[in-house]
């Protein structure tokens, strides 16, 4: 759908994965509420065979993922 906007696609492997927070010093309750009350958009359905909990460490030079734990859903 972006290709339509005149965004073209990237070369490597697309990887989906959620980011479910980064917070930057603190968040007032109230932010929160309102990320939890949003309306999300309908998605299509995508099979999810493993979940992998990481760690990122942010540097200068761009972020480090250091997997935590996986989860297996198979």
């Amino acid at each position: 759908g972006l290709i339509n906007c005149g965004i073209s696609p990237e070369g490597r492997k697309f990887h989906p994965h959620v980011t479910l927070g980064r917070v930057k010093g603190r968040v007032d309750k109230g932010w929160w509420k309102g990320v939890l009350n949003a309306k999300l958009p309908r998605f299509p359905l995508i099979p999810v065979r493993e979940i992998i909990l990481y760690q990122s460490r942010l540097h200068p030079d761009g972020a480090e993922y250091i997997p935590l734990e996986r989860y297996n859903l198979e």
